[in-house]
């Protein structure tokens, strides 16, 4: 499955568990229902890939470049998106229920997080300025020093969120 990302862009539904894709250039790559637990993307340069359905269990995305990217409904349980850019990214239904992501520093400006499931995810000075909350789950989220300048809270469950010295503007 490796070879065929490596030379058609495209590994839909394939295997990619535990496997080394740091500092690859893998723009628009679609890896939707790919399972991808265990791997590592440091760096990885990924705008516009899609990981739609994909399993993202203990997968490492640190400082990597996801603008525009979609994880439309993606499991995210233990997965590392520290550090990484992801503006106008989709995460429509993804979930990460008690998974305790990691999502501190990253980016994630003008982001579709309608109805996606964070509970107990890390947002440590996350920048989710005009992110799109509506319905998400972020039960027990740490969210302290994120920024949530105009980001639509409508409706989303925050029980025993963290929001200690938030910026919040809406």
């Amino acid at each position: 499955d490796l070879n065929q990302l490596m030379s058609s862009g495209s590994c839909a539904y394939g295997d990619l568990s535990g496997a080394d894709l740091s500092s690859l250039d893998l723009t628009g790559a679609n890896l939707t229902g790919s399972n991808l637990t265990g791997a590592r993307l440091i760096k990885t340069k990924l705008a516009g890939a899609v990981f739609d359905k994909a399993v993202l269990t203990k997968t490492v995305l640190t400082d990597a470049e996801l603008a525009n990217t979609s994880f439309k409904a993606a499991q995210l349980n233990y997965t590392n998106f520290s550090g990484s850019d992801l503006k106008t990214a989709d995460f429509t239904q993804a979930n990460a229920f008690r998974a305790n992501c990691d999502l501190q520093f990253a980016v994630f400006y003008l982001t579709n997080l309608q109805e996606a499931t964070l509970d107990s995810s890390n947002c440590l000075e996350a920048d989710l300025t005009q992110a799109n909350l509506s319905y998400a789950w972020l039960y027990n989220t740490n969210l302290h020093e994120a920024v949530l300048v105009y980001a639509n809270l409508f409706n989303a469950k925050m029980n025993n969120a963290n929001l200690s010295l938030s910026l919040i503007h809406i």
